[in-house]
């Protein structure tokens, strides 16, 4: 039962998980500080609520989650997908507006926050760079317009063999995890049963009621025996197994 295929290895994966949470949680719990410029030699902090982004911040970065929760999905994103990107929108959704030439853009109102595997890229530049991303709609919403490159903050752990995309730990570490999954589906497997397999053995039709029971009590007696457990009896006949 369940699922045969590794394709959540955050939940699927108990250690990747626990690490996960650790670092998330260290995020989270990072005083918000804001400066104008990365030179640590400057002291540019932003203190109040002047600026609107640093507002938009401090506030709510969109009418459903805190900096704390965008800062630990941060992290999640970020191993399971190497990508964390925060689509500037207004008010309504929509991408805000960015001029080109100035490499300017509005303030946004809310950021939109989406991992590696729910954005997609929408166009090119003549050079090969992006123009433009898009991420599909939820369940029975309307297509959001795609939204400019400089519409879109990226924060990537670089993939070297995808331009522009990242590559997360989980990404990496897909073998092992996989090959684990699978190990513990086949010891989930043994432990159903006591570990022993049962079915249904079918006999040729007219045998008596003899033959049925000592063929019954062979494999009995095999699937019993720990040292014989994997081996299965061989006869003469037209014997098929059914497991359930």
């Amino acid at each position: 039962g369940g699922a045969e295929e590794l394709t959540r290895p955050l939940e699927e994966n108990e250690t990747l998980w626990a690490c996960a949470t650790v670092k998330a949680a260290a995020a989270r719990s990072v005083p918000l500080k804001l400066y104008l410029t990365d030179d640590p030699n400057e002291d540019d902090e932003i203190a109040d609520y002047s600026d609107p982004v640093a507002a938009l911040f401090r506030a709510r970065p969109n009418g459903h989650q805190s900096f704390s929760d965008l800062m630990a999905r941060h992290v999640f994103h970020r191993i399971d997908g190497g990508e964390d990107r925060w689509f500037l929108a207004d008010a309504q959704g929509n991408p805000v507006e960015v001029d080109a030439a100035s490499q300017m853009i509005a303030v946004p109102s809310q950021f939109i926050q989406l991992k590696a595997s729910q954005v997609e890229l929408d166009k090119s530049d003549q050079w090969g760079f992006p123009a433009s991303w898009r991420y599909p709609a939820a369940a029975g919403a309307k297509q959001p317009p795609p939204f400019p490159a400089l519409a879109v903050l990226s924060f990537i752990d670089v993939d070297p063999y995808t331009p522009f995309r990242g590559l997360g730990a989980a990404d990496v570490a897909r073998r092992w995890l996989d090959a684990q999954f699978q190990a513990q589906r086949y010891i989930e497997g043994l432990t159903h049963n006591s570990g022993q397999p049962g079915g249904v053995l079918t006999v040729p039709k007219g045998a008596g009621k003899d033959e049925i029971q000592r063929i019954e009590a062979g494999m009995d007696d095999r699937v019993s025996d720990p040292t014989q457990r994997g081996r299965f009896l061989v006869v003469e006949g037209g014997l098929n197994f059914v497991p359930n």
